[in-house]
């Protein structure tokens, strides 16, 4: 039985290969040697090579032996220096809320239009970006 790589992590190349643990938000630096198997793994099923390494990685859920459906991925790029790993996108500045603490001006009620959101999204997934946390607004 080969070894897949797991529906939870994502490869990324920041300043160095890494490979991006989604659901616990955890970046592990790879060297070149352990980036390529793991490339390998997202293509196909790997050989069943018992190392400390695919042990590591069964323990750490970036490698499983159930085959995963394949995702699209952005092309792996090498990101720009210093990299940009995170994102808060204020959608909107409208909201109905009168906080004291608040440090928008209540006059003002801009939104970023949708196809900007798709650009700055697109554009910061082909930077190999990790998490947006997408913030503006009352939902009500």
């Amino acid at each position: 039985m080969g070894y897949f790589l797991s529906k939870d992590v994502v490869l990324k190349w920041i300043e160095t290969p890494s490979v991006y643990h989604l659901k616990r938000d955890e970046l592990y630096e790879l060297d070149e040697e352990s980036f390529l198997y793991l490339m390998n793994c997202s293509n196909k099923d790997c050989s069943n090579d018992e190392t400390d390494f695919v042990d590591y990685c069964l323990d750490e859920g970036i490698l499983t032996q159930t085959e995963v459906l394949r995702r699209k991925h952005p092309p792996l790029i090498k990101s720009p220096e210093p990299s940009l790993r995170y994102l808060e996108l204020q959608v909107t500045e409208r909201c109905n809320l009168r906080c004291r603490h608040c440090y928008i001006e209540k006059d003002i009620l801009s939104e970023l239009p949708l196809d900007l959101i798709r650009s700055v999204l697109r554009e910061f997934e082909a930077m190999q970006g990790l998490r947006v946390m997408i913030t503006g607004g009352e939902p009500l």
